[in-house]
């Protein structure tokens, strides 16, 4: 049971007596409004602070949650077709079922301090990046059965499934581009030792990657590969002296690019107009860890080292939640492909599975949220 006071608290009460009711903090003043998701893993509030914030609910009741390595996760991955969820950590890679969390299979012996995952498009194999040992391994899901390995670092597959992409630093430097089937490669030049992130747009023409250590981030196009494009940032940054970026994304439809930052900032391009001046957004107290965009491109979501993840309207850059249950730093986050999940990894050694609201259902509580406002105002 739920309730909530207009002293800014809710209250989860466990029916059956046998735990001491739990206080979930986060408005700065009362709270005019409740929800629970149908699944029970989510409750939203509509606060008098102008706010509506999501909070998982999902483990409350448990000591802990499921999917635990017991030290900072560095990265998490929701494969295509939802039933699995990948988590890397400085000791192991653990594989995990999406629908009961339980733990499927795990390589100890493949290990990541700032690694990067992500599943092919069938969902039938792993892309696994060992920063320790600096090689990807490909790995069968959900045995974990090693396919192959080679040097690299930051694998994606391209979106038609076809091809994996990644980093080389080596005497092979550049951005690689490795034909699943032939294994032939192509090479896109660059003059790194290494890179931070990497992200690939949705019709696969295009690269956006930072360097690490790196303030910018830079494109690559398919029409001219050895000619980076430095993307152009704004007025207000000039006075930030560490950006340090460590995370980009496309948005699904191609017409946005979004990064986060050392500074706490999320910055934003609009790929039709790249000109285009936008303010960055204050997203974080401390670094911005990570950033996602929904499948539908109308949802922004942003992690931190606040351990919040902040959801945001794209096209307004406003913010319209947040989510509230890790305990540290908040620096993996993935949506699955239909936009009903969403997956995050922390500092506090936990990978959260959440029920992603729908763009609607952000709207409805933004709007439930203003009308007792308003209504509170007129008294």
């Amino acid at each position: 049971m739920v309730s909530a006071e207009r002293k800014n608290n809710i209250t989860l009460w466990d029916v059956s007596g046998r735990e001491q009711p739990r206080k979930l903090k986060g408005h700065g003043w009362g709270i005019y409004s409740i929800d629970v998701s149908s699944d029970g893993r989510t409750l939203v509030s509509g606060g008098d602070d102008r706010t509506v914030k999501l909070w998982d609910i999902s483990s409350r009741w448990r000591e802990k949650p499921k999917m635990s390595h017991g030290e900072w996760m560095f990265a998490v991955a929701i494969s295509p077709d939802s039933k699995f969820i990948a988590s890397i950590s400085p000791k192991k890679l653990s594989l995990w079922d999406a629908a009961t969390e339980e733990l499927l299979a795990e390589h100890p012996t493949l290990q990541g301090h700032d690694g990067h995952l992500d599943f092919s498009r069938d969902a039938n194999i792993l892309a696994a990046e060992d920063d320790i040992a600096g090689t990807i391994r490909l790995l069968k899901v959900p045995s974990f059965e090693e396919i192959t390995s080679f040097h690299g670092s930051c694998p994606q597959f391209s979106p038609d499934g076809t091809e994996l992409v990644y980093f080389r630093g080596d005497e092979r430097i550049g951005i690689h581009w490795r034909d699943l089937k032939t294994q032939e490669e192509r090479v896109w030049k660059t003059e790194w030792n290494l890179i931070q992130c990497l992200a690939i747009s949705p019709d696969g023409r295009s690269i956006a990657a930072a360097e690490d250590p790196g303030d910018t981030v830079w494109t690559w196009n398919a029409d001219a590969p050895d000619h980076p494009v430095e993307m152009e940032m704004h007025t207000a940054d000039e006075k930030v002296t560490s950006q340090n970026v460590r995370n980009v994304a496309f948005s699904p439809d191609g017409h946005w690019l979004a990064s986060a930052s050392w500074d706490g900032r999320v910055r934003l391009w609009n790929l039709d107009d790249p000109h285009e001046r936008i303010s960055p957004l204050k997203a974080h107290s401390g670094a911005a860890w990570a950033v996602a965009i929904s499948p539908d491109s109308r949802t922004l979501a942003t992690g931190g080292d606040d351990a919040t993840i902040k959801l945001w309207n794209l096209a307004s850059r406003q913010q319209t939640a947040t989510l509230r249950g890790h305990t540290g730093p908040v620096d993996g986050l993935a949506f699955s492909r239909d936009g009903t999940l969403l997956a995050s990894s922390s500092g506090d050694g936990t990978a959260r599975l959440w029920r992603a609201p729908t763009f609607q259902e952000i709207e409805r509580a933004e709007k439930a949220s203003h009308l007792r406002n308003s209504s509170h105002d007129s008294r």
